[in-house]
Order: structure tokens, then C-alpha cells, then sequence
């Protein structure tokens, strides 16, 4: 039954892959943005579903494994964060990249600039690091993949991710943008229906809500802490921390942005807020608790972050392993389509390759690109250390201190120039990493940091020369 499960996966992604690929037109636009046609659903599950990654079913459901309640209050802190950015900048997102045609989130950064001069330095700036940080990402989720079907099927973490990319590459390269919104829709479903589904059994199979919450009592006080033994005040800290990691999140990372650009207007950016929040949200707190579940059940693991997995294996029929492998799985597809589409966009767009090219060679050129970062990224992940999670959190906050401060800059008209911008995404950059490498970050996110001070660098900046204010 998991042979079939995952057979039926990639038939249907592949076939959806195949059919976005009609009316395709060769141009970057269509390959990277699907014609900007996205109604509210496609938006808000589609982004849903590529944001959640396979930090969900692998990292969320370690957190739960090993830290019990207290793993709450980073989808709680991250809520805080994404309300902030889907009510207070989704709708400028979606208006300033079809003012600007912009395709790319550098392209809708240097166009804020434009009229100083060549903003070529402010889109290579970014797009090296939106470049490099998304390879990052992507190898997070071979990692995660390789976790997932190792623990199923008798082969090697590394044979698994070498299987995962040949089914992602395999639907992805024929609609580009397009087979990956239309893949996430199908897969954030089986996400839906694998975290509900689990939850309910998993109460039933413990003895229901009050025999569970009985159960993690015994690991000890502080697994039953929501605050995970923090004090007041470091709890406040450590919220608020995190609250900008989500807010940063979104704001940086192009897979979220692109189908925000993507929709057909701003009122479909508007009513997708909470489509993608009701989403992302559930299903991240669902798998926390699944960890809590997995705990009591199989409380000898090894590895936390395997617990589902383990837990479908040594408790459910076959038939329902099957399922379980298809949304795991799925989950982890849909975010790594969209990582190395948008990768794709930025090597393709960004660093102008396929200016050079014809029309019949960016026809080509395009799917190349997807199987080079592809290639890029699973090359990476074998050399990796971390787990799942403290990757995807590294990315997502470098992304955030950097091209995040730049994005905000942009969107809330602050007084800018081509250095400035330049400025706060150096600056940015530069005090995340060392506040992460003197290991601050553990009272006070680097994200949050770096994105501080690449504002006063563009303050500092900005306010010496001349000030420009475009919408």
C-alpha cells in the first residue's frame, strides 16, 4: 500500500505538472508567475502549503517529541507575526509588483530606485542571497524527504533524497510556477486530511483529551510548561522574537511573495489571509501536539523528529500507512517545488540569463535551470549537519534581517537610495550572522537583530544623500 500511495502521488502531480504546462508561454513571467491570475484559494493554500515545508511533518513533530507543550508557543509567537504582515502589508505586496511587472522580489526591490540611476547592484546584492539561502532551504527539505522515506521503505536517507528529486524535478519542470501551485493544492489537502486524521486517532488510541494531557505529565513539569521554563520576561522577549520571524518570513521569502504577486487582484490577496493563516496554523500546531501523541505512545525514539513515521508504522493498517506516506510527503513536495522554482527565477531573471537567450532557448533554459538548482541543493544536503528545523529557522531568518528590512523599506515608502538599500541588506546580513555565530540568538532572535539594524543603516544612509519616496 505505500508502493501505491506514493505511486498515485507523483501520477498526480505529474499530471497536473503536465497540464499547467498548456497555453505556457516561453517567457519568464508565465514560467515564474503563472500570468498573475491566482484566485483567493490558490493563494492561500498554495503559499499555506509551500510555507509549512517538511519542517512540518518532521521538525514541528520532533519539537512536540522532545519539548511537549512549550513547542506551542512558536506557532502561537509566529501567528502574531503573520497577522502583522497578511493585514498590513499582503495587499502592497500584490499592488506595487503589478505596478512595477516585477516577477522577482530583487525586481521589486531595485525598481524602487530606478529612477537614481542603474539598480543592477541592489538586484545582484539580493538575488545572490535570496540565491544562496533558498539552496539552504531546499536541502532542509531533501533532509526532511530522505528522513520520511528511509523511515518507511528499507532504503538509505541518501538513496531517498535522490528519489525525491527525481519525482519533484519530474513534475515540476513542465509549468514551472503553475505545476507548483496547482501540485500545492492537491498536496495541502493531504496535509489537511493527515494532520486531522492523526489527531483524531491519536486521542481515541490514548483515551481521549484528559487521559492525554495525564500522560504528559509524567515526562516531567517542565514538558507540561508552556513557557518551557522561561521566566516572564524571557518569555515576552522570546515571543516577540519569534513574532518577527513569522512577520519576516513571509516578507522574504519568495515563494510566499510570488503568489501574493501572483493574484488577480488585492481583494483576492485580502481574503486569502485568512485561508493561508487558518492553514499554516492548524496544521503546525496539529503536528506539535502529534509529537506530544507520539511521545506517550513510542516513548523511546531516538530521533523525535522520525516520530510519525514510526507511529504510522507501528500502529496503523497498512492502507492507512500508505496515506500517511502520501501526506508527508506531500508536504514536504510542495515547498520544495516552490524553493526551486523561485531559485530557478532568481538565477534565470535576476541575473539576467535569459535576456541572452532567444525565445526557443528560454524554453529550454528554464527547465535546465530548475534541474541545476535541484542538482545544487541535493548536493548540499548530503553535507549537512543539522537537523531539519535549525536549517529552515537559519534561512528564514537571514532571509528576513536582510532582504525582509529591504522589502519593508520598499512597501512602507521610507525615504531611500540605491546605497541605502545596499546598506540595510549588508548590514542586515552581516549582524544576523555574527549574532547567530556568538550564539545571542538563543535569547533574541538574529533575525530580529539584523533586521534592526539594517534599518538604521538605511536611516543613516538614506538620510546623507538624497531621499527618495516612489511608490
Amino acid at each position: 500500500m505505500m508502493y501505491l500511495s506514493l505511486t498515485i502521488l507523483v501520477l498526480a502531480s505529474l499530471a497536473l505538472g503536465i497540464h499547467a504546462s498548456r497555453h505556457l508561454q516561453p517567457d519568464s513571467e508565465s514560467y515564474f508567475i503563472g500570468g498573475r491570475a491566482l484566485n483567493r484559494w490558490a493563494v492561500g493554500i498554495s503559499a499555506g502549503a509551500t510555507a509549512n515545508s517538511g519542517f512540518i511533518v518532521v521538525g514541528a513533530v520532533g519539537m512536540g517529541y522532545s519539548m511537549g507543550l512549550s513547542s506551542l508557543i512558536y506557532p502561537l509567537a509566529w501567528l502574531l507575526g503573520d497577522l502583522l504582515f497578511w493585514f498590513a502589508f499582503s495587499e502592497k505586496i500584490n499592488l506595487k509588483g503589478n505596478f512595477e511587472k516585477a516577477i522577482t522580489i530583487p525586481q521589486l526591490i531595485s525598481e524602487s530606485v530606478s529612477s537614481e540611476g542603474s539598480s543592477r547592484g541592489i538586484k545582484y546584492l539580493s538575488g545572490i542571497i535570496i540565491f544562496s539561502l533558498l539552496i539552504v532551504y531546499s536541502s532542509a527539505q531533501f533532509i526532511a524527504s530522505g528522513k520520511a522515506l528511509s523511515s518507511f521503505f528499507d532504503i538509505s536517507i541518501d538513496y531517498a533524497m535522490y528519489v525525491t528529486f527525481g519525482i519533484v524535478i519530474g513534475y515540476c519542470i513542465w509549468g514551472g510556477f503553475k505545476s507548483s501551485v496547482w501540485t500545492d493544492l492537491l498536496q495541502g489537502i493531504g496535509m489537511l486530511l493527515l494532520t486531522s486524521s492523526v489527531l483524531v486517532w491519536g486521542f481515541i488510541e490514548i483515551g481521549g483529551v484528559s487521559s492525554f494531557l495525564n500522560s504528559i505529565t509524567s515526562f516531567g513539569s517542565q514538558y507540561f510548561d508552556l513557557s518551557g521554563g522561561r521566566s516572564p520576561l524571557l518569555l515576552v522577549v522570546f515571543m516577540l522574537g519569534f513574532a518577527f520571524a513569522g512577520f519576516g518570513f513571509s516578507m522574504s521569502q519568495p515563494q510566499v511573495t510570488t503568489r501574493i504577486m501572483a493574484a488577480a487582484n488585492k481583494d483576492e490577496v485580502r481574503k486569502a489571509r485568512w485561508i493561508y493563516i487558518g492553514f499554516l496554523h492548524f496544521t503546525w500546531m496539529g503536528m506539535c501536539v502529534i509529537g506530544m501523541m507520539a511521545r506517550v505512545l513510542l516513548p523511546d525514539l531516538n530521533d523525535g523528529e522520525t516520530a510519525l513515521p514510526q507511529l504510522a508504522s507501528e500502529f496503523f493498517h497498512p492502507v492507512f500507512v500508505g496515506a500517511v506516506v502520501a501526506g508527508i510527503l506531500a508536504t514536504i513536495f510542495s515547498s520544495l517545488d516552490s524553493l526551486l522554482v523561485s531559485s530557478a527565477g532568481t538565477l534565470s531573471v535576476d541575473f539576467g540569463i535569459d535576456s541572452q537567450m532567444s525565445v526557443s532557448q528560454r524554453k529550454w533554459w528554464y527547465k535546465l535551470s530548475i534541474i541545476l538548482v535541484g542538482l545544487l541543493a541535493l548536493t548540499l544536503s548530503m553535507y549537512m549537519q543539522s537537523t531539519v528545523f535549525q536549517t529552515a529557522l537559519f534561512a528564514a531568518n537571514i532571509l528576513a534581517a536582510s532582504i525582509g528590512s529591504a522589502m519593508t523599506i520598499v512597501l512602507l515608502r521610507l525615504p531611500r537610495t540605491q546605497l541605502s538599500i545596499i546598506a540595510s541588506i549588508t548590514t542586515g546580513l552581516v549582524v544576523a550572522l555574527i549574532w547567530r555565530v556568538i550564539e545571542l540568538n538563543v535569547y533574541l532572535s538574529d533575525g530580529l537583530v539584523g533586521f534592526v539594524g539594517a534599518m538604521v543603516a538605511n536611516m543613516i544612509f538614506a538620510s546623507g544623500c538624497k531621499s527618495y519616496g516612489q511608490s
